[in-house]
């Protein structure tokens, strides 16, 4: 039997790759983004509008999962465009192919007629399955609640908040969640796939609890093993208004949609989900035990806010020397620094200028996340240099006590540890 994971890169594509592959069953990885070491594995875009492409991805393909999702539309990359023009044209291919079964997961909650962008396209998706599986194939849709396991968007910004020193508590004013462990979303999916009898067509895929965003956060504060010295109630009105500026600040998992989505709550009866999973749902508890949480994990989550800042804040340290160079600090004085080097007349002023707006120009690219690596590199390559035309400055300059110089060590440390971290 063969299996294509359409969004294979992403959190469940992912786990349920690895839970096939040691189901015994054929599995064929198809994506966005292609890992380096799989030769395999087939580059799918959701914005490929040859059909032909897609009718190939499935050519010989017995059962095909579409896992592909996004929380937010991002440049080149929409919701309407991931969730639903891509989907339909992987039913139309499943409709003009052999392919006997299509296991697709939506989200709870999904439906045509929702408030937000991310539950319409969903529930516009669904139809369009529906549509096209109509006396062609089989097929399943699986509609979870809040998905968590190592690795994922939802519980890694969850995990984030519960580690803060200073806990963030949204009271009763939030819709309740009922968190499913991604353990159980795999093994449902392989025993769906080695059924012999036909699909379920609706699943709600939910944990076996509901509970408040506050109890989920302390379970998983549990977990990560960290500690609070206070909670601060967050009022649901500062929250919606923080949410038109946080998606920065959570990779857009926490944005305008998603918090209308937490106030509207996400729960089902988790009997459906039971009886097909053969047994219990796990319960959030669990994880530790499933997934004792390591040492990389609780740094992560402890570093989850600060790599935002980190990058603003050499953004800002960039554009604020590029603006001084300009004119905020006496344009003389700078010359008479950069003369202290052996540079004179229109070569200082060029230097001057020059080096301001390149300054200039890579605190911005920072502060608008452009390239961050690249950008990194070269500003640590642009410090060195520098700090060697600096070596030609009077020793008082070196030896100063607010050590204007030898400052630029730990900033070319926290550089480079900022572009580490803008790889994960």
């Amino acid at each position: 039997m063969s299996v294509l994971i359409f969004g294979a890169d992403g959190f469940i594509g992912r786990n349920l790759s690895v839970a096939l592959t040691k189901a015994g069953t054929s599995v064929v990885k198809a994506g966005r983004q292609k890992p380096h070491l799989d030769t395999s594995y087939i580059t799918l875009n959701s914005q490929e509008t040859d059909q032909s492409v897609w009718d190939q991805a499935v050519k010989g393909i017995d059962t095909v999962i579409n896992s592909t999702g996004a929380i937010k539309s991002r440049s080149g990359n929409s919701l309407h465009s991931v969730h639903l023009e891509g989907a339909t044209r992987l039913f139309k291919a499943c409709q003009n192919s052999s392919v006997k079964r299509v296991i697709h997961f939506s989200a709870l909650g999904a439906s045509t007629d929702k408030p937000t962008e991310y539950q319409r396209t969903k529930g516009q998706a669904e139809e369009q399955l529906a549509k096209f599986a109509q006396g062609h194939f089989d097929s399943c849709i699986l509609k979870p609640s809040l998905v968590v396991g190592p690795g994922g968007g939802s519980s890694t910004l969850f995990g984030a908040l519960a580690s803060l020193p200073i806990a963030v508590g949204f009271g009763d004013k939030l819709g309740k969640v009922q968190p499913v462990l991604i353990d159980d979303i795999c093994d449902l999916v392989v025993r769906l796939v080695q059924r012999k009898e036909p699909l379920p067509k609706h699943l709600d895929v939910v944990g076996p609890k509901a509970m408040q965003i506050d109890e989920m956060m302390n379970i998983l504060r549990q977990h990560l093993q960290a500690k609070s010295w206070l909670t601060l109630k967050m009022p649901a009105k500062i929250l919606e208004i923080s949410s038109y500026f946080s998606g920065s600040l959570t990779n857009d998992i926490l944005n305008r949609d998603t918090v209308r989505m937490m106030h509207e709550g996400n729960t089902a009866d988790p009997r459906a989900f039971a009886h097909h999973l053969g047994h219990t749902p796990h319960n959030l508890s669990d994880l530790s035990t499933l997934h004792p949480a390591s040492v990389e994990e609780r740094r992560n989550a402890s570093l989850y806010f600060l790599k935002p800042f980190l990058r603003w804040s050499i953004g800002l340290l960039w554009v604020m020397t590029g603006m001084l160079s300009l004119g905020l600090y006496p344009i003389q004085e700078s010359l008479n620094l950069i003369n202290l080097v052996g540079v004179e007349g229109n070569f200082a002023n060029i230097l001057l200028f020059g080096s301001a707006g390149l300054d200039l120009l890579l605190g911005m690219l920072l502060l608008i996340k452009v390239q961050v690596v690249k950008t990194a590199l070269v500003q640590v390559a642009l410090t060195l240099s520098y700090m060697t035309i600096a070596l030609s400055l009077p020793s008082e300059y070196w030896l100063h006590p607010f050590a204007p110089l030898l400052k630029n060590i730990p900033l070319i440390i926290a550089t480079l540890m900022m572009a580490a971290l803008e790889k994960e």
